[in-house]
Order: structure tokens, then C-alpha cells, then sequence
């Protein structure tokens, strides 16, 4: 019977580009999303005002409201990146520093 102790699984792809790779590839896709947040809400501005012939209000608009929106998704995924780089702050014992901010409503009052 032969049992292939060196037998190892392929490595994943995505996991050899290494960490800077791969913050590279997600502020690449922040950009694109923050971008396309505003050219969608153009077009939705002037649309409205062809629509109802607003003149350059609905662009306007539409560009200060994908504005607003492709912001608060940078502030999202920044806020996600903070948090998971508290979890990964560690002493050398292993637990958690005691200067990670407590979930909502599990402090002390």
C-alpha cells in the first residue's frame, strides 16, 4: 500500500501575489466603484433633465449624489480595513491588546 505523505494541494493563485498584490487589486476596484458611482448618477442627471428640462441642475445633482455615494463606499470598506487590521494586532502572548476599541454595547457603561 503506498501513502503519498508528500503529496501537497496546488497553491492558490491569488494567495501567491502576496498581500501588496492584492491591496493593490482592491484600491483598484474602490477607484473604479467610486468612479462609476458618479458617471451613473451623470447620466441618471441628465436624463432627468432632458426629462423635464432642468437645464444643468440634474447633472449637477447627480454628480454631488454619486459623489456622496462613491465616498461613503470608501468610508466602508476603510472602516472593514481598520477593523480587520485590529483584529490582527496581537501582543506577543497572543491575546488581543487591550487597546482594540470593545463591539457596541459590551463596554463598560
Amino acid at each position: 500500500m503506498h501513502t503519498d505523505r508528500g503529496a501537497r494541494e496546488p497553491p492558490d493563485p491569488v494567495s501567491q501575489l502576496g498581500p501588496e498584490r492584492s491591496s493593490h487589486g482592491q484600491l483598484i476596484g474602490l477607484g473604479a466603484q467610486f468612479a462609476a458611482a458618479i458617471v451613473l448618477f451623470v447620466f441618471v442627471g441628465q436624463w432627468v433633465d432632458r426629462r423635464l428640462g432642468t437645464g444643468p441642475w440634474g447633472v449637477l445633482v447627480g454628480a454631488a449624489v454619486g459623489f456622496a455615494t462613491g465616498f461613503y463606499a470608501l468610508l466602508r470598506a476603510a472602516d472593514r480595513v481598520n477593523k480587520t487590521e485590529e483584529d490582527r494586532v496581537t501582543d506577543k502572548t497572543g491575546s488581543v491588546r487591550s487597546d482594540r476599541r470593545a463591539p457596541p454595547g459590551r463596554g463598560d457603561a
